[in-house]
């Protein structure tokens, strides 16, 4: 079988299932635990953030809480500038599963119709309860289009 053949099986195989098509990344980040330090963000500066004005993005990744009971939280947060300005705000509410259990996430959110955007972030914060020790581990972490065909999770901003 030659080369043409394969990719060309590759590209009917896309179209046919979307399962097997790439999601289309803007942004990949470090996985990051949370344990010392209660609180990570995940940034998109400047010109690709002003790209993304009043379209809609999905961050993706995986979360895993190996030790504690304190809930994750997310917040989506866009500044401008001059002044680095916060100009908009979006807390998501993170569905996740037991101690050791692996879920993936995704959190949508239209970035604002603003001018001179300076970022956009995902800012994931725990609060601790007394001396327990709390770990979060976040994992595959990526900024994404939207799939129009994924099911959507995590849609329900809290108030």
């Amino acid at each position: 079988m030659t080369i043409r053949k394969i990719f060309a099986g590759l590209l009917i195989a896309a179209a046919c299932f979307p399962a097997f098509a790439a999601e289309e990344v803007i942004f990949k980040f470090k996985n990051v635990t949370l344990d010392a330090t209660p609180y990570t963000a995940f940034y998109v500066y400047s010109r690709t953030a002003q790209k993304y004005r009043n379209k809609e993005v999905v961050l993706k990744l995986k979360i895993r809480r190996s030790e504690g009971s304190a809930p994750l939280k997310a917040r989506f947060r866009c500044s401008t500038n001059p002044g680095n300005q916060l100009r908009a705000t979006r807390n998501f509410k993170i569905d996740y599963g037991k101690n050791g259990e692996t879920v993936p996430v995704e959190l949508r959110f239209t970035v604002p119709d603003l001018d001179n955007i300076h970022h956009f972030n995902v800012l994931f914060e725990f609060a601790r309860n007394g001396k327990e020790k709390t770990v979060w581990h976040l994992t595959e972490v990526r900024c994404c289009k939207p799939d129009p065909d994924s099911e959507q999770k995590n849609q329900n901003p809290t108030k």
